[in-house]
């Protein structure tokens, strides 16, 4: 019986890749592997396999695993290994699991991380303070936090307050040409 299930839970649920849909919105945050990272991707997959499952919500939208669709499709591959996650039913919660679960996984335009940055404070309600108690721990019909401070959101993009409270700054304050003299030094 403990065979069956472990070689159950290794081979994954596959589907045809056809039905799979980008997030519409996975371009504006993050970039397409190019070049030689790209290559290494698709020796990987036509070597091995896809070890990771492909993260979809219920109407197949792609939340994580874009680059690993894109190489599958490159390599003539019709099946892909899923996992649904079903909490993800509205478009919201579908961008805040696209950016919390693709964010800092990479190198990245700065302008798409600051863009990304933004969004998700904003998706994920941001309140300001905090007496350390439990007064912002009030969960939403999600089951995730109505709203949280800044170190919350920065724990949870695994990134430090100060660079969070920067690129946010950034991006609130600056214009797009000085953000652009910025980016590029």
């Amino acid at each position: 019986m403990m065979t069956y299930f472990m070689e159950r839970k290794q081979m994954g649920q596959q589907i045809n890749i056809s039905v799979l849909k980008p997030h519409p919105k996975n371009n504006e945050f993050f970039d397409d592997l190019n070049g030689q990272e790209f290559e290494n991707l698709k020796n990987s997959i036509r070597d091995e396999k896809i070890y990771t499952d492909i993260l979809v919500s219920p109407d197949m939208t792609i939340i994580s695993g874009h680059q690993r669709v894109r190489a599958a499709k490159e390599l003539g591959m019709t099946l892909v290994p899923i996992k649904i996650d079903g909490d993800l039913q509205d478009e919201n919660s579908k961008l805040r699991a696209l950016i919390s679960n693709n964010f800092g996984r990479r190198k990245n335009d700065p302008a798409k991380d600051r863009k990304a940055l933004e969004t998700y404070v904003s998706l994920r309600g941001y309140k300001q303070g905090g007496n350390g108690s439990n007064q912002y721990k009030q969960k939403d019909h999600n089951g995730l936090f109505a709203k949280a401070t800044l170190d919350e959101i920065a724990k949870e993009l695994n990134m430090s307050t100060t660079n969070l409270k920067r690129a946010l700054r950034i991006e609130r304050n600056l214009t797009d040409s000085m953000k652009e003299l910025l980016d590029t030094g």
